[in-house]
């Protein structure tokens, strides 16, 4: 009897898979490269990619666009083993909301989600936090206590409290995670799609001619997974499209308190200085109160400075900011959420929903100067 050849990659699958068992790789830095699978074994690109496939669907590992392969914590794969699919019976789902977000396009979600959860029996139960680590994870604390059926989660910040969240899981009730990317793959996740955004929204200022571009935030890559996606979308536009290098601003502030209008318009006077012609904001608020800045500087909002923001909620269009930005999908991102929970046999889905440029009027030709 003739025995298949088992195929290369699969060969090497399993030297990968035995590394990582072994503890080989750390968990927050890049997995192999699929150069180095081709260097070390002699292969094709191809075949180097088949193998890092792979062990992304063992969940062994995870990517993050832009950036590369990382190696899934050993204990999260636990908890991913969890999940074979079974029938869950949800009544009340809770939906926890840091008090900020109130004035995004959240609500957009939550009345889409709700009105097809609400045909089936399911109700949300609205839960606004004051943002920070312990705040948060009291209120999953007492939400759990409470018998909850689930719990849809918006973080302030990438930081989650897996420690609280695995104990739903443990007991079969599905977690949710809104907005913030993460590596956790026993918990759903529907977020919209930064990278490609940024990306787009990047390369639409650098048709314009743009060179010296800046990215604006109150947040660091490390504080926040969702910029980090968004910066890194940047970066990758610029690198395609001919811009020149990367430059990251943080603004000292958060979402907890307001902008420092001084300090904000020292930072935008400053990067003009420095030969900046645009700049992609974190965000819609975060790009009108830049808008408002520079016109207060006797700048002129494009013919000065091209400014964009990124959500395409209220503060994109409000008095005289006509914000270039990217705009998610709210009720899309509902209908997401309402279909993992209407499962007939849940279990963990993660989804990243497409985003769309919205040119306006902040965004014009690289002045002359």
């Amino acid at each position: 009897m003739i025995q298949k050849q088992v195929p290369t990659y699969l060969k090497i699958s399993k030297d990968l898979k035995a590394m990582i068992k072994a503890g080989a790789f750390e968990y927050d830095i890049p997995f192999c490269t699929e150069k180095s699978i081709c260097e070390q074994y002699n292969v094709s690109r191809i075949t180097a990619k088949h193998a890092i496939d792979v062990l992304e669907k063992e969940g062994l590992i995870y990517r993050k666009r832009g950036v590369g392969s990382f190696v899934l914590d050993l204990n999260a794969q636990e908890m991913v083993n969890i999940f074979t699919p079974h029938n869950v019976i949800i009544k009340s789902i809770a939906l926890m909301i840091p008090f900020s977000i109130a004035r995004g396009g959240i609500f957009t979600a939550i009345e889409s989600a709700s009105n097809i959860l609400s045909a089936s029996g399911i109700y949300l139960t609205l839960h606004v936090f004051n943002p920070g680590s312990q705040n948060e994870r009291d209120m999953l604390k007492d939400l759990y206590a409470g018998r909850t059926d689930g719990v849809i989660y918006y973080p302030s910040t990438g930081n989650l409290p897996t420690e609280i969240l695995d104990l739903y899981c443990k007991d079969g009730k599905p977690v949710i995670i809104i907005d913030k990317p993460n590596p956790y793959k026993q918990f759903s996740s529907v977020v919209c799609d930064n990278f490609t955004g940024s990306y787009m929204v990047t390369s639409h200022v650098l048709a314009y001619g743009h060179k010296k571009i800046c990215y604006l935030s109150r947040y660091t890559c490390e504080e926040v997974s969702s910029i980090c996606q968004r910066y890194e979308g940047y970066k990758k536009a610029l690198e395609d499209r001919g811009g020149e290098a990367p430059r990251f601003v943080k603004i000292d502030s958060s979402l907890e308190t307001s902008l420092d209008y001084p300090m904000l318009k020292h930072v935008i006077n400053t990067l003009c200085q420095e030969g900046i012609t645009a700049i992609i904001c974190e965000n819609d608020e975060v790009a009108f109160y830049v808008h408002m800045a520079s016109r207060s500087l006797s700048l002129k909002p494009p013919e000065d400075l091209s400014i964009t923001g990124f959500d395409n909620i209220s503060w994109a269009t409000t008095g005289s900011a006509q914000i270039t930005t990217v705009s998610q999908d709210f009720s899309a991102i509902g209908q997401e959420i309402a279909h993992i929970l209407l499962q007939s046999a849940y279990h963990p889905v993660h989804k990243i929903v497409p985003v769309k440029l919205i040119p306006r009027n902040s965004t014009g030709p690289v002045p002359v100067r």
